[in-house]
């Protein structure tokens, strides 16, 4: 096999099992199941065999190199401008993975399929160039995508994108599926509609442990109020912001507002 290996990038104990589990699946489908159980290698002639791992070499090549020349451009300063569902809790994250999924989709989409898919085709045995062109073209695009799909997975997940890069390798194992079992799918709407669902079960959980910290803030707070006889939510802010939650976030303001409501008997 001939792809970029990107270990150098992860921040993990290499020698770990799950390490190596997930390494090994990342390289999946592998080329060696594409020739067999798409391009029937099994029941090839020498010839045939021949052009089947030539094409699979050069494809393979070009797409992991593809990848790991694409200058990504990954620009992950939260914009001061950017909000997010989380309340600002989590905007980096929430940034940071919109922008490396949408860079991700921008190298898929530039990928000149056609231009590799000719190049690779080039190197078929001349004399028999015509008749296994034909014969190997029909499944070429598909075992493309399904190749540049799985690249794309192992970039993200050696730069830390793990879950990210997770759903990219699962979509290249769902095409490698659907073209064995001469199903159709949208590659390209399976992968935006499992980030989407994926983030918003995160969300949903980054929302749950909001609201908890909230109500507890929000009692705190008005026991604070209570105890030191504050007559104004102002007072009591800004003593919580000298003595109890000095940090930038909650802001005053914040404060001011949780106390509000929690002095109205809204502790949700």
């Amino acid at each position: 096999m001939t792809y970029v290996i990107y270990d150098d990038y992860i921040d993990a104990d290499t020698d770990s099992v799950s390490y190596k589990i997930l390494s090994k699946s990342l390289l999946q489908p592998y080329t060696t199941l594409i020739s067999e159980a798409i391009l029937d290698d099994k029941n090839c002639d020498e010839v045939q065999s021949a052009n089947n791992l030539m094409f699979l070499e050069y494809i393979e090549t070009a797409i992991s190199n593809y990848v790991s020349d694409y200058d990504f451009n990954l620009d992950l300063n939260v914009n001061s401008n950017y909000t997010c569902d989380c309340e600002g809790e989590c905007d980096r994250n929430c940034y940071t993975n919109k922008n490396v999924t949408n860079s991700l989709w921008k190298a898929k989409k530039q990928f000149d399929f056609d231009l590799y898919i000719s190049r690779a085709l080039d190197y078929i045995d001349a004399e028999y160039q015509t008749s296994e062109s034909i014969r190997i073209k029909k499944l070429a695009y598909p075992i493309a995508q399904t190749l540049l799909s799985r690249e794309i997975g192992r970039w993200a997940f050696y730069h830390g994108f793990y879950e990210i890069g997770a759903i990219f390798n699962s979509s290249a194992t769902l095409s490698y599926g659907c073209i064995i079992g001469h199903s159709k799918i949208d590659i390209d709407t399976y992968i935006a509609t499992e980030i989407s669902e994926r983030s918003k079960k995160a969300s949903d959980v980054r929302w749950q442990m909001h609201r908890t910290r909230k109500k507890g803030q929000k009692e705190e707070y008005l026991k604070i109020m209570k105890d030191k006889g504050f007559s104004t939510y102002s007072d009591t802010a800004a003593h919580i912001k000298l003595h109890v939650d000095t940090a930038n976030s909650p802001s005053f303001p914040t404060i001011c507002r949780l106390l509000s409501e929690a002095d109205k008997g809204d502790f949700s």
